[in-house]
Formats: C-alpha cells, structure tokens, sequence
C-alpha cells in the first residue's frame, strides 16, 4: 500500500530536476513507470492510499501550484485515468454493466443539468468553481464504483478511514495546545507546497484542522467517531477495541473543541439513530451512560483548554 504514496511524494521533487539531470530523468520515469504498473494491476491500492491521504487535505499538499496540489486528488485523478484505461484495455464487463443502475446514469445526469444551468448563472465564476467541486465527487464515485467489488473491501475501506481521521485528530489536538498547524510549517505543507488563504484564515479559538473550517473538521470527525464505532462492534479483540475507544475520544475532543453547533447534533443524532438500531441488551441504560460519559468529557475539556470557544 505505501509503494504509490511514496512514489507520489518522491515524484514531483524529481521533476523540478528533470531538465537539468538525466539520471534523475530516468529514476522519475522508472518511478513513474512502476506507480502505473501498480495502479494498473492493483486499483485497490490506489483506493486505499486516496481514502488515507483525503484525511489531510492541504495539509500534504504537492508543489506543483501556485496553492498546492493536494495529494489526494494527485492519486485520485492519476488511478482513475489508469483504472479507466484498464478497463477499455481489459474490456471489463463493469464498464457496460453502467447503464443497468439508474444511480451511474443520474449522476452523470445531474451533471448535465448544472452545465446547463449556467445560462441562467448570475455569478458565472463561482458557478464554474462549485461545477468543478462536483466533477471531483463524480470522479470518486465512479473510481469507486470501478474499484470496490467486494463487501469484505468496504471493511478495510473503513479502516482506512479510521486511521486517517486519528491522524487528523492527533492535528487537531496539536492545533489546541498551539494555536495552529500550518504556522508551524511557515503556512506551507509538510511536503513543501502551498496552502490556500482560505485554510490559513479559520476562526480563532476554535480546532480548525487540517481542512481549515472548525464546522467542517468537526462535522468529519463525526463521521470519524461513526465509523469507529461500527468497528467497534466489528472486532472483538480488546486491543482494537480500546483502540477505538482512544479514536471516539479523540474524535469527540475535536468536535468539542471545532465548537460547532451543527457537527455536535449531527454526530448526536447518528449515535441515537445507530444505537437504535444495533441489537443489543440494556442499550438505552448503557447508552445513557456514554452520553453521561460524554459530557464529563466535555467538562474536562472546557476545563483544560478554557482558551477554546466552547
């Protein structure tokens, strides 16, 4: 799984070289060479690298822009093209199986309904801008779509999930006893490339996170402390599960510290609407002891970090 991360961060410091040093020239296209064949022969690994990287957001992001190229749309873009043309090339049944779903034609469908719309755009540009935002989660549907064909993948694919969000987690409590994250790489990634503005400027007193927004950071880690706990009643070892139970706090310390309103009831409503529906005995008395717990939790935080817009 690490073989096209690394080929990815190693890449683009070797382009800069190119021109200048022919044994570099060969080693990128020898790196480039091997990152496609893997891509190409393992498309899951591609999934799993984009799904770990999407955590970090500007925070690796590639300097090959002016704002930065973020890592994981570099995966993104470069597995889809090669997944695409593995499919033509390989004349896999799945490209044809498309149209049998009525999803894979309204997605695409939705698409044409926004380009058409921008007739009637009275601000063409931020039309543009929220287009393209689309295009991207278009592109990682059907990249998903081509790449998951097992249920046992979506497994692995949470797990993944899991992992990036501790890290992103682990920020956002380096971000609560500092005061910031991109301050202390100069406002740069940690691979050297450039941040948008808009991520540098996020509210004071509050966890902002690697994407920059304390209501978006706090509403994914919501979605962090969701999944950890679906892969809490997954795994039975104890080892794993005291794991999750270190990611939910983690999780909970930074939506507390985001202090937005709409990531605390989001994430309160999908632990009553999961709790509801997973089998289990004495669930509502256990469960008001979590809430309980949690609120201690948040006690504890208010306490410790009193800085904090709590």
């Amino acid at each position: 799984m690490a073989v096209p991360f690394i080929l990815l961060i190693s890449f683009p410091y070797l382009f800069g070289s190119l021109l200048f040093n022919v044994p570099i020239l060969v080693m990128g296209i020898v790196l480039l060479t091997v990152y496609t064949g893997v891509v190409f022969f393992r498309p899951t690994i591609a999934l799993v690298m984009f799904i770990l990287t999407l955590a970090f957001h500007d925070f690796l992001n590639l300097p090959l822009t002016q704002g930065g190229l973020k890592l994981s749309t570099a995966i993104l873009l470069s597995a889809f093209i090669i997944t695409l043309a593995r499919i033509l090339i390989k004349r896999d049944p799945d490209l044809f199986m498309i149209p049998s779903r009525i999803v894979n034609i309204l997605v695409p469908v939705f698409l044409l309904v926004m380009l058409i719309s921008l007739v009637n755009s009275q601000n063409i540009q931020f039309s543009k801008v929220e287009i393209q935002k689309f295009v991207y989660c278009v592109i990682v549907y059907f990249f998903v779509a081509f790449t998951v064909k097992e249920a046992s993948l979506l497994k692995k694919v949470a797990v993944v999930l899991v992992c990036g969000g501790i890290a992103a987690s682990l920020l956002g409590v380096v971000e609560a006893k500092t005061g910031t994250i991109y301050g202390l790489l100069g406002n740069q990634s940690l691979l050297g490339g450039g941040v948008p503005e808009a991520t540098l400027i996020g509210p004071g007193n509050r966890i902002n996170g690697v994407l920059g927004d304390a209501d978006l950071h706090g509403m994914y880690m919501g979605v962090v402390f969701s999944f950890a706990l679906c892969l809490y009643f997954v795994y039975k070892r104890r080892f794993i599960r005291l794991l999750l139970v270190a990611t939910m706090l983690l999780c909970l310390f930074n939506i507390i510290g985001a202090a937005s309103r709409g990531a605390a009831l989001g994430s309160f409503i999908s632990f009553l609407v999961f709790w509801f529906l997973i089998p289990l005995r004495r669930k509502w008395l256990t469960a008001t002891g979590l809430l309980g717990g949690m609120f201690v939790f948040a006690c504890i935080v208010f306490i410790l970090f009193p800085h904090l817009y709590i």
